[in-house]
């Protein structure tokens, strides 16, 4: 038996078609990472989330070789053509 479980586009509410894809398309063309999408369905559950803070975490020194901060245009929302 297969279960098919439909995920929610952050931006518009639009269905995304299940799949293994690293970018997802929702019915109405936004286009996100995966675990973007994933994490924006988190946080879009948390009540007043706007508000919500944490305190910085520490990167430990032996981290920095294998990390890089992100330019805005690799998380930012995209819309997909129409075919």
């Amino acid at each position: 038996m297969m279960i098919t479980l439909w995920q929610t586009c952050p931006e518009c509410g639009g269905t995304i078609e299940p799949g293994r894809k690293l970018l997802l398309v929702c019915e109405n063309g936004h286009v996100r990472d995966h675990d973007v999408t994933a994490v924006l369905n988190f946080l879009n559950k948390i009540e007043g989330v706007a508000s919500t803070t944490v305190p910085p975490v520490e990167i430990l020194a032996r981290l920095p070789p294998y990390l890089r901060m992100m330019d805005a245009s690799e998380v930012r929302i995209g819309l997909a053509e129409k075919q």
